[in-house]
């Protein structure tokens, strides 16, 4: 019946709700509807659906169907959800995945996968964003190992930046590592920060921490300006 009805935004919504509802119980025919009565961006916005539910289910059979897609442009669209739902369980085989991936799609999908799997094993998910091709996708994966990292050990964390070469990769991963612990060690993120090579980079970092610093305890920052200057 939605065949029959005319292209306008009551089919549309007739169209996601039927599919959401056919996606929890069969959502590989679910898709095939989709391709045969949807088009744009609203065919890759219900296969993103469809995907996201599927992967929730079955991740292995979601991965399988996606990483088979014919349409890269869809392809690209569906596996970052899907990845961070195998994340949950294999990062290390989601991190490989995302190497398939287009250089916008990677940026999209590594973001999950570092942070799931800087939970769970943050040296080797560290390696692995290090490896990624120079670019947004690597630093977002540094910047999210880097977070996921400072919460669960910053002193690990702050051990394994000391021994990262001057790069952008370092300088992002700084950023990140400083705001991760200005709260609580404010004085320790300034010497982090001023090791930032990119000049705006360390200036922008050390006048944030600078600020938050002189609003929660500003004897201690002010002196520490002092002493600094």
């Amino acid at each position: 019946w939605i065949q029959k009805l005319p292209a306008n935004a009551a089919r549309e919504s007739a169209l996601t709700g039927v599919v959401n509802q056919w996606a929890a119980s069969d959502p590989k025919a679910a898709a095939e509807f989709v391709n045969q009565n949807a088009s744009g961006d609203q065919r890759k916005n219900l296969l993103s659906s469809v995907a996201s539910q599927w992967a929730q289910n079955d991740v292995e059979s979601a991965l399988n169907w996606a990483s088979n897609l014919s349409d890269q442009s869809i392809r690209d669209n569906v596996l970052p959800g899907i990845l961070g739902t195998l994340a949950q369980s294999d990062p290390a085989k989601a991190a490989e995945t995302v190497s398939s991936l287009s250089p916008r799609a990677q940026e999209n999908a590594v973001g999950s996968v570092a942070s799931q799997w800087a939970g769970s094993d943050p040296q080797r998910a560290a390696q692995w964003a290090l490896a990624l091709s120079d670019g947004n996708a690597r630093r977002n994966a540094v910047s999210n190992v880097v977070t996921r990292w400072v919460q669960t050990d910053a002193y690990a964390a702050g051990t394994w930046l000391s021994s990262l070469p001057q790069t952008d990769s370092r300088d992002t991963a700084l950023v990140t590592y400083t705001q991760g612990i200005s709260s609580a060690d404010p004085q320790t993120a300034m010497q982090w920060a001023n090791s930032i090579g990119d000049d705006s980079m360390r200036i922008s970092t050390i006048q944030t921490i600078g600020r938050n610093w002189l609003n929660s305890d500003s004897r201690a920052a002010t002196a520490w300006i002092n002493n600094s200057s």
